[in-house]
């Protein structure tokens, strides 16, 4: 999955855009499924993971990658502008193809088309940055550790690190054949997104020529909804239940998870 991807629709009711991916999974022979119930979902060859946010300013924003044939399910919300922000690159497309053409009715008061092609595709300069006092702390995603493992966080003293890191380290590998350049694929697409690169300025510049909110269009993205929504799903259950090392910050980053609609699917 890409660092950052989300679908921008005009619309007013998320129920209906919902239902519209919904229905569309449908054709394309997904299987809609339930993700975060009591029963484990099955194992699926290819699937589509999304989160549905609730309408902002007549905006609905779809947490979550897509390719062109799911995005064909958003186009009666126009302009169904996907944005995706993989490293250091970022990427434009909606129904059709003609992403200028789809934006020219959502324009700011004083903005151009020339102006969406110029945050698109013209010269961008990149600000230089500081360089970290400390090499950066690369993070692993919290379904590459075993339950085990999970569950020590937080209670491992010096001496079982460095036995800690070994199972992590193997574990890892396995998920991904032993090929550590996967295995760093991984890792990096659950790295949050940097908005300093010259994709995330380019992506900036262009929703700054748009009608969509200038606030909130950012966060959540999907890894954190996906981790905060099953928590809160299950404190809705069980407002005893225990929270794990991690769960408390996962739950705080998305406070509001369940007003997102998940919309899951996959082919066997």
């Amino acid at each position: 999955m890409s660092n950052w991807t989300s679908i921008f629709c005009r619309a007013s009711d998320p129920a209906l855009v919902e239902a519209a991916l919904r229905q569309h999974l449908t054709t394309l022979g997904y299987e809609v499924y339930e993700p975060f119930g009591l029963i484990p979902p099955r194992a699926y060859a290819q699937t589509v993971k999304l989160f549905v946010a609730p309408a902002q300013h007549d905006w609905v924003r779809v947490v979550g990658a897509a390719d062109d044939a799911v995005l064909g399910g958003l186009s009666a919300f126009p302009p169904a502008l996907r944005i995706t922000l993989t490293g250091e690159d970022a990427d434009f497309a909606v129904p059709g193809g003609d992403v200028t053409a789809a934006l020219r009715d959502y324009l700011r008061p004083g903005s151009t088309p020339e102006d969406v092609i110029g945050a698109i595709r013209g010269p961008m300069i990149v600000p230089p940055r500081t360089a970290p006092a400390q090499p950066p702390v690369m993070a692993v995603p919290l379904e590459a550790l075993p339950e085990d493992v999970r569950g020590m966080l937080g209670k491992v003293d010096s001496s079982a690190a460095e036995s800690m890191f070994n199972r992590l380290s193997g574990t890892l590998m396995n998920k991904v054949g032993g090929q550590a350049e996967a295995a760093q694929a991984l890792m990096a697409a659950n790295a949050p997104p940097d908005w300093e690169t010259i994709g995330g300025l380019r992506i900036r510049a262009l929703l700054n020529c748009l009608s969509i909110p200038a606030e909130g269009w950012q966060a959540p993205d999907f890894t954190a909804l996906r981790d905060a929504y099953p928590l809160h799903a299950r404190r809705q259950r069980k407002p005893d239940a225990r929270l794990y090392p991690g769960d408390a910050e996962a739950l705080a980053a998305v406070p509001d998870a369940l007003a997102y609609r998940p919309v899951f699917g996959g082919i066997r």
